[in-house]
Order: C-alpha cells, then structure tokens, then sequence
C-alpha cells in the first residue's frame, strides 16, 4: 500500500478512509504539501488578478473557475487532515491521562494505608463530579 503522500503526489487526490488509516507523520507530511499547493494556486489566482488590473486582460474563465475550485477543493482537504491530526493527538493525550491516572492509583496504594487511599480515592471521584458537571 503507498503512503498517503505517495498517493496525493501521484493522484492530487486522497479518500477519506486512505486519511483515516494514515500515521500522524503522513498526515503532518500531507498537510504541508497540501497547504503549499493552495497558496501555489493562490498566487496564481492572484496573478490573474493582478494581470487583469494592470493590462486589462482577463485570464481564461475556465481556468480561472478551476483554479478557484481546486483551492477551495484543497482547503476542505486541508481541514480534513487538520481534523484527523488533531483527533489523533486527543486520543494519545487520553490514553496519557488514563496512564497518568493510574500510575497515580499505584503510587497512593504503595505510600498509603488503605483507609487514607479510599479517602483520597473518593475525595478524588467527587471532585471529578463537580468538574464533569
């Protein structure tokens, strides 16, 4: 199987279930070339305009509205990718908080006697009710 940015380098194309099977590098590898083919774009766009102030020329129509489309194409791709990434790094962040946590459990068990850890422990859990609420 090729890598995302394999794909999006051969294609300019990517599937959303190719995305979601993606590493977090590939990802962070695709957004930025993602990212330089939209401002790429832009610059082109931004000639065009430019050339239509200063010459009066119009670039072609058809160009122009496929150039505005891909941008805009590429930017909801863009976001998608950012989306993906920033799930990811949630759920790693999550699964260190549920590490963290019971590493802190351990560590009350081992310096605690069990009545003053079932203390901290539901001193703990209400507290944890009052933020959740």
């Amino acid at each position: 199987m090729s890598s995302v940015v394999e794909l999006y380098e051969e294609t300019s194309r990517v599937d959303r279930e190719d995305l979601e099977e993606a590493m977090e590098q590939e990802l962070l590898d695709l957004k930025i070339l993602v990212d330089e083919d939209i401002m790429h774009i832009g610059l082109q766009l931004d000639d065009a305009k430019t050339a239509l102030v200063t010459t009066g020329e119009y670039a072609d129509a058809q160009w122009y509205r496929d150039a505005t489309a891909a941008k805009k194409i590429k930017g909801h791709l863009s976001q998608q990718i950012q989306n993906l990434i920033g799930a990811i790094k949630r759920r790693r962040k999550e699964s260190l908080d549920v590490v963290q946590f019971e590493t802190m459990r351990e560590v009350l068990k081992e310096i605690l006697t069990e009545e003053q850890e079932q203390e901290v422990w539901d001193l703990f859990v209400s507290r944890m009710k009052e933020i959740e609420v």
